[in-house]
């Protein structure tokens, strides 16, 4: 499963024009980017969602979140945003993902209190 995945300040330039809904596109530089997808982009006008990172190529699905599919022109700016849809995404992902694969052991010799046991699957407490 591909979770959603964020980075500050990521920006860079298409390496090539694009016809609209391209499958891949190649960026100028991947640095500042997720090394893995899922996480969206804003090239113009345009919410695209990049599924997979190789290297300096995007696989992309454009048109999301009510954005048109357009091409787009070598140098275009391609920035990472911070969407509605992303972050439902990553509060989907975050309901099925487990923090903890396995036992929690607390060596504070502080006892748990029925206060502390949020449901029969979580464990609540505030470290300190």
């Amino acid at each position: 499963m591909a979770v959603e995945q964020f980075a500050n300040n990521a920006i860079t330039t298409l390496n090539g024009a694009i016809l609209a809904n391209p499958g891949t596109l190649t960026v100028t530089s991947n640095a500042l980017f997720p090394p893995s997808g899922n996480f969206r982009i804003l090239i113009d006008s345009e919410i695209l969602l990049v599924g997979t990172v190789l290297g300096a190529v995007f696989a992309v699905t454009g048109g999301q979140e009510g954005t048109t599919a357009a091409a787009h022109a070598n140098g275009a700016t391609v920035t990472q945003i911070l969407t509605a849809g992303g972050l439902a995404q990553y509060r989907s992902d975050a309901t099925s993902l487990s923090i903890c694969d396995g036992r929690l052991t607390i060596t504070s010799g502080v006892p748990v209190s029925p206060t502390d046991v949020w449901s029969s699957t979580f464990l609540c407490f505030t470290p300190y």
